[in-house]
């Protein structure tokens, strides 16, 4: 990726973000579908799409939520506009994800019919799972930071 300003590169994914609003959502169904504004997005989809329209180079392979969780950016705990924010709905993994809009809410794709790209609060809420394979107790789960790699170091 060519060297950019990251605040201004979260400024932009929140701009081609925010250009979807109102785009309809679907179910992820695999890593192929799920990206494109006329056929619906899914939760992974929705991000990469805008991710890829603003320049930003991913990881090989990388589509749904979990792999961005792995994979991709900087684990933060103050976040900005433009970071990422991750879901676990049974406390295993992460499974839903969505790009921080303000202090309080975030865009994402729902990934149920009849639905569509929306704005939505950030809510605190536990995690109603149970069992030893259970690691996240409360949602969201994490957030991400975009980042680049400057020699062995990441800029956020």
């Amino acid at each position: 990726m060519v060297e950019r300003n990251l605040a201004l590169l979260r400024e932009q994914v929140l701009q081609r973000a925010t250009s979807y609003l109102g785009a309809p959502s679907v179910p992820y169904s695999n890593p192929e579908n799920g990206q494109d504004p006329e056929n619906g997005f899914d939760c992974s989809g929705f991000v990469t799409r805008v991710l890829e329209e603003t320049g930003i180079d991913l990881p090989r392979g990388i589509r749904h939520s979990n792999e961005y969780f792995d994979k991709f950016g900087i684990l933060i705990h103050a976040y900005k506009p433009g970071d990422l924010i991750f879901y676990s709905y049974k406390g295993t993994a992460p499974n839903h994800m969505g790009i921080i809009y303000d202090e309080d809410s975030y865009i994402h794709a729902p990934g149920r019919i009849n639905t569509q790209v929306e704005i939505k609060k950030i809510k605190r809420t536990p995690i109603n799972a149970s069992g030893e394979e259970v690691i996240y107790t409360h949602n969201p789960i994490g957030f991400k930071r975009i980042a680049m790699q400057e020699g062995r170091w990441y800029k956020i």
